[in-house]
């Protein structure tokens, strides 16, 4: 998903192959991310000193106060929600949640 490319450059900027295998996704899905993200101005491609041909992806100022937001946001909804479950019932969300979006990432990036 754009969020979790978004914080995997929040640090520094990456390749787009060294965003894949930290992510444990194909190099295609997240460069598809990745140029979206350049589209919509959230990030852009930078030369890389180490290689000429691949590019570094990081934010752009609009992109890192778009993160910012979600950080707070996904915080909030976190710590409201978090409050009426149980450390079972939570485990089972996170579990859920990362079934999920391993399934999105295979059928739709």
């Amino acid at each position: 998903s754009k969020w979790k490319v978004m914080g995997a450059i929040d640090g520094a900027p990456k390749s787009v192959a060294q965003i894949a295998r930290t992510m444990g996704l194909t190099r295609q899905s997240v460069q598809r991310t990745a140029d979206l993200l350049v589209r919509e101005s959230f990030a852009e491609y930078a030369e890389n000193p180490d290689h000429r041909r691949a590019k570094l992806l990081q934010l752009t100022e609009s992109g890192k106060d778009a993160l910012r937001r979600i950080v707070r946001r996904y915080d909030s909804w976190v710590s409201k929600s978090s409050k009426e479950l149980s450390e079972e019932g939570l485990r089972l969300v996170l579990e859920t949640l990362e079934e999920i979006e391993k399934r999105v990432d295979k059928n739709t990036l």
